[in-house]
């Protein structure tokens, strides 16, 4: 009856890449607690790792829908999103999970979408921000890097950022 148990045993299944007792886990957790934000959430992560994006999908908006006040499916929905490239989808995901929940990965991972659709000087915005949470994580360098860079005139700003990224993957 404790939903955390059931959980847990689900996660350790699909750690050891045992997908069918896995999704059974979950189906029997989404029965005992169909409001339980988190199963739904780990069964969109199931889902997506074996590709299986359209069902990982109605499993993040269900984890979104269920938790509303929660970061994490939103930034996963997200990710989800702009992988098969529902740009606008994934624009609005981030910024929610962003307005909950404000930190380095959600800033970059806007900076990366706003960046595919052409909006460069907005990615760089939200790209300083995630610097600025989180200064000694390369890949925020690295995004920075990547948005000054599509910026005409940014050329010294790009290298600036990516050298910065260069010193904290050897840090």
């Amino acid at each position: 009856t404790n939903p955390r148990i059931v959980l847990w045993k689900a996660q350790i299944y699909r750690r050891f890449h045992r997908w069918t007792e896995a999704e059974q886990a979950y189906e029997e957790l989404k029965k005992e607690r169909p409001n339980y934000w988190l199963g739904y959430h780990e069964l969109g992560v199931l889902l997506n790792a074996q590709g299986r994006y359209q069902e990982a999908l109605q499993a993040f908006q269900a984890a979104a829908a269920a938790s509303p006040g929660s970061a994490l499916p939103f930034t996963n929905l997200g990710a989800l999103q702009f992988k098969l490239g529902n740009f606008d989808q994934a624009e609005t995901s981030f910024r929610k999970s962003i307005a909950l929940q404000p930190d380095d990965a959600g800033y970059s991972n806007l900076a990366d979408v706003l960046r595919a659709r052409g909006k460069y000087a907005d990615a760089v915005q939200f790209s300083q921000q995630a610097v600025k949470l989180n200064p000694s994580e390369d890949q925020n360098w690295l995004e920075l890097g990547d948005a000054y860079e599509a910026l005409r005139g940014k050329t010294k700003q790009a290298r600036d950022a990516y050298l910065r990224a260069a010193s904290e993957v050897r840090e």
